[in-house]
């Protein structure tokens, strides 16, 4: 191979590595995303403290008293899965032991037209 084919073969990270400089390699779309939605969520939440009418210990009350309310919230509705989860299981487990299956297992019946 003579020198000037060499020369043409060169792209830009062999130039830019023979300095000590490299190009990072590029982001893909689930780490760019993620980025953007955490710099945007950051920003937003530097943006509405800074904006709020109210004092910073007044804020404070309203965020921490969000949260106590947001966490019962979140604690009924699981208790309220866990007991209907739970009610449904003994139904199952009753009829098994009975020998009835529940109705949305059973089969649907099958009518032949001819």
């Amino acid at each position: 191979m003579t020198r000037l084919e060499q020369l043409r073969n060169i792209d830009i990270d062999d130039v830019l590595s023979m300095v000590g400089l490299a190009r990072r390699p590029r982001m893909s779309v689930a780490e760019a995303f993620f980025m953007g939605l955490g710099v945007g969520l950051a920003g937003g939440a530097v943006a509405t403290l800074m904006l709020t009418p109210f004092t910073g210990s007044e804020t404070r009350e309203k965020l921490l008293r969000a949260g106590e309310d947001l966490g019962r919230s979140v604690s009924n509705k699981m208790n309220e899965v866990k007991g209907s989860l739970s009610n449904r299981a003994g139904e199952v487990k009753g009829n098994l032991r009975s020998g009835q299956s529940s109705p949305e297992l059973q089969q649907p019946e099958v009518r032949s037209s001819v």
